[in-house]
């Protein structure tokens, strides 16, 4: 089975917009919010970690 990632272009202007307000590349940004979402072990220790990179 093929995957196919679709980035809706709002959405790729709000990553960009992000990474930049947190002095990273996108791809770091993507990379350290992906980190941050396996380290939890259930969604409300993912989502807890997801509202941390936000203050």
């Amino acid at each position: 089975m093929k995957i196919q990632a679709v980035v809706d272009e709002e959405l790729g202007e709000r990553i960009k917009t992000l990474a930049a307000q947190d002095g990273r590349s996108v791809s770091q940004w993507v990379a350290r919010v992906l980190a941050c979402w396996v380290s939890g072990k259930t969604d409300d220790e993912r989502r807890k970690n997801l509202e941390a990179l936000g203050k």
